[in-house]
């Protein structure tokens, strides 16, 4: 049985994009494996919803990749 992929970053952590040029964005979810009728989400999904702010000061908000986010800061 193999074990768990567990989240290297945790909700509120501050991240960006591995490519560069990318805004600062804060992980505001630390997403969970769909479940089904019978069962709950459990388990990290491998991904996170992160929110930034555009030039016009407008909330975005995407779904990253954990290999894609490099941390900013804590």
């Amino acid at each position: 049985m193999s074990e768990e992929k567990q989240p290297k970053y945790k909700l509120g952590n501050t991240v960006e994009l591995k490519s560069g040029n990318s805004p600062i964005m804060t992980i505001v979810d630390v997403q969970k494996k769909p479940g089904s009728i019978n069962k709950p989400p459990q388990g990290f999904s491998g991904t996170y919803e992160c929110l930034w702010f555009d030039e016009s000061k407008v909330p975005q908000t995407y779904v990253f990749i954990e290999e894609a986010l490099i941390l900013v800061k804590d």
